[in-house]
C-alpha cells in the first residue's frame, strides 16, 4: 500500500544515481548533467567518480506548504557514484558518434520526520541503489555546436522494501529519452539538456509514479583554458498523476521542484577534470526542499 505523503517522500533518496521514490517526485538524477551536457566523450572509454551530499529540513504538499500534522522534517543523504562512458571508435549514425553508458551508486541516507500522534516516522538506509544504463548515445559535433541524444533505463536492482520508510532502491523501473546540447564559443559555453521521465509500476505496491519533464541548463565563463566559473539549474514538473491499484492517488500527487547554484571546473595538466557544483531548491510541491553539493572527477582513459 502507498504509504502517503510523508512516507512518499521520506523513501525519497537523493543520490548520483536516481531520485527512488514513489509519490510526485522523480526516477532521474536531477542536476548531475547540467554541465557541458551536450558534449559526447572522446573516443574509448571516461569514466567519472561522484559526490553528492543532500539535505533538507522541508517537504511540502500539492501547495507548496508543510503538510498538517508535521512537527519536523529532516533528511540527509551522502552518496558515491561511479560513471563509465563509452564511445565507439568505429561506430557512425546519422553521422553521429555511437556511445553508451552505465552509472553505479552507492548511499547512505538518513530521515528523522516527527508527525502527530505518531512520533518519528523516519529511518536510514545505505548500499548499491538502482543501476542506470544508456545503451546508446548519439553524438554530434559541429564548428560551436555540441549534440547528445540517447535514453537512460533505471534498472531496479537496490534494495528495496515496501515495509521500510526509506529506501535506496525503487522497486520500479524508469526510463528517460533525452536531448542536450553545449554552444561553445571563445570564452563561454551554454547547456541545456532536455528529458522526458516514463515511470512504470511498482510491483511490490501497485503504484505508479507519474511522468514528467526535467529541464537542466548551465553558463559559464573561461576565465582561463583551464578554469571556469558559472551558474547551473534544473526544473522538474510531473505532467501526469501518480495512480496506486489503477486509481488516480488524492489529487494526482504531481511533484515538481527547482535548484539554482554556481558551479566551477578545473582541467588539470595530467588530464583528470574536476567539477564542483551547489544547488538551492525552491517552488518544492509534493517533494522536498533543500540543498545539494556535487563533486566529480573526470578522467579520460587514452
Amino acid at each position: 500500500m502507498k504509504h502517503g505523503l510523508v512516507l512518499g517522500l521520506l523513501t525519497s533518496v537523493i543520490s548520483g544515481s536516481i531520485y527512488a521514490t514513489e509519490g510526485g517526485t522523480i526516477g532521474y538524477p536531477l542536476g548531475i548533467d547540467a554541465i557541458y551536457s551536450g558534449v559526447m566523450f572522446p573516443k574509448g572509454l571516461t569514466g567519472m567518480l561522484i559526490y553528492q551530499n543532500y539535505s533538507a529540513d522541508k517537504v511540502t504538499d500539492s501547495h507548496g506548504n508543510t503538510p498538517s500534522g508535521i512537527n519536523s522534517f529532516k533528511i540527509n543523504s551522502n552518496a558515491l557514484s561511479a560513471r563509465f562512458d563509452y564511445t565507439w571508435p568505429e561506430a557512425k549514425i546519422l553521422g553521429a558518434d555511437v556511445g553508451s553508458r552505465a552509472t553505479f551508486a552507492f548511499p547512505d541516507v538518513d530521515v528523522k520526520n516527527e508527525v502527530n500522534y505518531v512520533g518519528d516516522v523516519g529511518g536510514s538506509s545505505k548500499g548499491m541503489t538502482d543501476s542506470t544504463i544508456t545503451p546508446m548515445m548519439l553524438g554530434w559535433h559541429g564548428k560551436n555546436l555540441q549534440q547528445v541524444a540517447g535514453m537512460d533505463i533505471t534498472i531496479p536492482v537496490g534494495k528495496y522494501n515496501k515495509n521500510d520508510a526509506v529506501n535506496v532502491g525503487s522497486g520500479y523501473m524508469t526510463f528517460a529519452p533525452y536531448y542536450a546540447f553545449t554552444w561553445f564559443d571563445r570564452s563561454w559555453d551554454f547547456s541545456g539538456k532536455l528529458v522526458y521521465v516514463i515511470n512504470q509500476k511498482n510491483m511490490h505496491t501497485d503504484y505508479k509514479s507519474g511522468n514528467g519533464f526535467t529541464l537542466e541548463t548551465s553558463l559559464g565563463y573561461h576565465v582561463n583554458p583551464k578554469f571556469t566559473a558559472g551558474i547551473t539549474g534544473y526544473a522538474f514538473k510531473q505532467v501526469t498523476d501518480d495512480k496506486q491499484d489503477g486509481v488516480v492517488y488524492e489529487d494526482g500527487y504531481r511533484g515538481q521542484v527547482m535548484g539554482l547554484g554556481p558551479y566551477i571546473s578545473y582541467r588539470f595538466d595530467a588530464g583528470p577534470a574536476l567539477i564542483i557544483r551547489a544547488y538551492k531548491e525552491f517552488k518544492a510541491e509534493n517533494h522536498s526542499e533543500g540543498e545539494s553539493v556535487f563533486a566529480g572527477l573526470m578522467y579520460h582513459f587514452k
